[in-house]
């Protein structure tokens, strides 16, 4: 393992808004390790001020996430944020569409972190649950936990 690493845990967020779950709610289904590169700019068009995405009227689902996901994707902890020792916890709001690609998204957190975060979660991919109806956005919430090891 390299002395710093990120960490990805992503977990459903029951609810339906950018604000931070408490730290002993913190559920880990999915632990993984980011590498070295650069991180690719979030464009304007799929990054969002409004992490509810309510002008696209997305349905919130409390139980798909775990299962939905196709495609998982580490973060890259930015050099900057590693050579400051910036760690911490940043959720990225996704706005999911009919081909289950993430469409837009919204972070809270640091900003050097929400960066990385948004570009890896661009790149996830899901499966569209049935009885949703295929015109309908779906909005999930990602969580990405930034540590540096000692």
């Amino acid at each position: 393992m390299e002395p710093c690493a990120a960490r990805i845990i992503l977990a459903i967020l029951l609810l339906s808004s950018c604000t931070p779950a408490p730290k002993s709610n913190a559920p880990s289904p999915l632990t993984t390790l980011a590498g070295e590169a650069s991180i690719p700019p979030v464009t304007g068009q799929q990054h969002s001020s409004d992490c509810q995405f309510k002008s696209f009227t997305p349905v919130h689902l409390s139980d798909w996430l775990p299962s939905g996901i196709l495609k998982s994707a580490k973060p890259i902890y930015p050099p900057e944020a590693r050579r400051r020792r910036i760690r911490g916890r940043v959720l990225v709001s996704v706005l999911i569409d009919k081909k289950g690609e993430v469409e837009r998204v919204c972070s809270v957190g640091d900003p050097l972190l929400g960066a990385a975060a948004e570009s890896a979660a661009l790149q996830f991919r899901f499966r569209r649950p049935t009885f949703i109806d295929l015109h309908r956005y779906i909005k999930e919430t990602l969580v990405f936990d930034f540590v540096l090891e000692e």
